[in-house]
């Protein structure tokens, strides 16, 4: 529990603090260090995880016990059909990755307090961890269906997304170092 008007004082005095407060945002920024960067870190393949597991079911199930057909022809439409399977999946997807995008938001905040540089972790906080969560919910979506199995399908996704994520996170480490 750090008190109100440490962090100012924190900013006016330096990194060692005053009085009262060195020892709470010492401890504060120790949390802050340990358990921040796992959280920042795992919002790398947080919102993959979670779009592909909402995405490759929906089709995939269908086409892999094969009752698409059945399923299908029981509806007029089949988009009504798919939009009716998507909808609460992608309010439940929707819900949980912001409720994620906002608690890493919070600890970027609380890093940039700390000193550090919100560019250091771009993508890795805020409405970037939501819009990579809709984008795997939509690949897994299309490989659910293209495939017709969902395990084949979650790891192929699986695997393009990692991809993505280790061609991606050197590119923006590059970025990060001309940014500094």
């Amino acid at each position: 529990d750090v008190p109100r008007g440490c962090f100012d004082a924190r900013l006016a005095t330096g990194p060692s603090g005053a009085g009262d407060c060195a020892g709470p945002i010492q401890a504060w920024g120790s949390i802050l260090a340990d358990q921040g960067v796992r959280i920042i870190a795992a919002m790398a393949y947080v919102p993959f995880a979670v779009g592909l597991l909402g995405g490759v079911p929906i089709v995939g199930r269908e086409l892999e016990s094969r009752t698409a057909q059945t399923a299908w022809s029981l509806n007029g439409s089949r988009l009504r059909w798919l939009i009716r399977q998507i909808a609460p999946v992608l309010m439940f997807l929707g819900l949980a990755v912001t409720f994620a995008a906002l608690a890493s938001d919070a600890v970027e905040a609380d890093r940039a307090v700390w000193g550090q540089s919100p560019f250091l972790d771009i993508g890795l906080h805020g409405p970037p961890v939501v819009a990579r969560a809709f984008g795997a919910f939509g690949l897994g979506l299309l490989l659910g269906a293209l495939l017709g199995r969902t395990l084949p399908a979650f790891v192929f996704g699986a695997i393009l997304l990692l991809a993505l994520v280790y061609q991606v996170l050197p590119e923006l480490a590059e970025m990060r170092s001309w940014l500094d």
